[in-house]
């Protein structure tokens, strides 16, 4: 019943993100790079917000769960890997330490501080793969400002890749960092 309410929600909120974005403008900086505010890294590949939306709801047990979904901006820098959208899934609505871990411990331990990071990355031609947090122990933090969450995962967290329609190049795990994401 969990994860179809998660699945639910995943495809809802995902609508949400491309009716309801917001964006920046204090974001300037023409180039990216994984130790400026708002960018992450998958590997070598650099990555910067162009705009987000977060959404706090509640399992069908009561327990509140946040979504919040990432755009990158469009990239000429990481040869075929030309953006990339995060999905950060955490079990409360709390700022603190939260651990990496697949989207079944997500779910079959939602009292806990646990979080799944989902990115996806395409190429221009659409050609895409998704990645997705496995069990770790490594962690992420989470602050809050101006009424959004902000995501910070210094430690590099590996991901496994879940689907690949054809993107070229792309490896079985990628490593992802982050620097104040929200």
């Amino acid at each position: 019943m969990k994860k179809s309410i998660l699945n639910s929600g995943i495809i809802l909120l995902t609508t949400l993100l491309s009716v309801s974005c917001s964006s920046d403008s204090n974001d300037s900086s023409p180039t990216p790079s994984p130790s400026t505010q708002n960018s992450w890294k998958m590997n070598e590949y650099n990555f910067s917000r162009r705009v987000s939306t977060q959404t706090s709801t509640t399992y069908t047990n009561g327990k509140p769960f946040t979504q919040v979904i990432v755009d990158s901006n469009i990239t000429n820098n990481n040869n075929n890997f030309k953006a990339c959208s995060l999905d950060f899934w955490f079990n409360t609505s709390l700022v603190g330490t939260y651990t990496a871990k697949s989207k079944n411990t997500l779910v079959n331990y939602d009292e806990l501080n646990y979080m799944n990071i989902s990115c996806t990355v395409t190429d221009a031609a659409g050609k895409g793969a998704i990645y997705e947090s496995i069990d770790s122990n490594t962690t992420v933090s989470i602050t809050k400002a101006d009424g959004k969450f902000i995501m910070n995962a210094p430690d590099g967290i590996t991901l496994t890749k879940v689907f690949d329609d054809g993107l070229e190049n792309a490896p079985t795990t990628m490593t992802f960092k982050c620097e104040k994401v929200r």
